[in-house]
């Protein structure tokens, strides 16, 4: 009498524990299982962010999550190459790296409304005349109406228009994926669309 077989507890098998083990903590990461929990915010920035039903993704029909301006020479940035290039000679500029930091805004004007700041660095990986760069940055959002935390961005830009990826997030935005399609308005403001999956 209580006496249990090795490997076995309350008779099951320690494979039917896993297994059992492995399912709850799948149910455990779902959205529908975290929000019925309370268990956190995790996807959150979906229901939370604006619905910017003017920006629309040509490649999957879907419409951004979150929009924002991006304002190359609003308040007081920093834009500045703080790393060289290796040989303007023979490589253009391939491993300069520029910082810079950014306000971000709802609409296109420069006196918008102020939605926070996008800060960062850049690193020149192209060989050639065509500019090629690493970007990593990380907004920081606050539209003053609850929808507020970080975002980290990454990838491959140039000149045109861009995607890079959605890295995770913070606060509102705490666990985000998706990618951000950004394209040049004019030398001085850059469109973000924000795509969450």
């Amino acid at each position: 009498m209580g006496r249990h077989n090795a490997g076995t507890c309350f008779g099951l098998t320690t494979e039917v524990w896993v297994v059992a083990l492995w399912a709850v903590v799948v149910l455990a990461t779902t959205t529908h299982w975290q929000g019925a929990l309370g268990a956190g915010r995790y996807h959150s920035y979906i229901g939370a962010a604006k619905d910017a039903v003017s920006v629309n993704d040509t490649g999957t029909g879907r419409n951004a999550s979150l929009e924002y301006y991006v304002q190359v020479v609003v308040g007081t940035p920093y834009t500045g190459e703080v790393v060289p290039a290796l040989d303007t000679n023979t490589t253009y500029s391939f491993g300069s790296i520029e910082v810079f930091d950014f306000n971000i805004t709802e609409g296109v004007s420069n006196v918008s409304e102020s939605l926070g700041h996008v800060r960062g660095y850049t690193v020149q990986v192209s060989y050639t005349s065509t500019s090629h760069e690493v970007e990593v940055e990380v907004v920081s959002y606050d539209d003053g109406a609850g929808t507020n935390g970080t975002l980290s961005l990454q990838g491959l830009v140039n000149l045109s228009t861009n995607e890079i990826a959605i890295a995770g997030g913070s606060g509102s935005f705490r666990g985000a994926r998706g990618y951000v399609i950004i394209t040049m308005i004019n030398p001085n403001v850059y469109h973000h669309g924000v795509y969450f999956l």
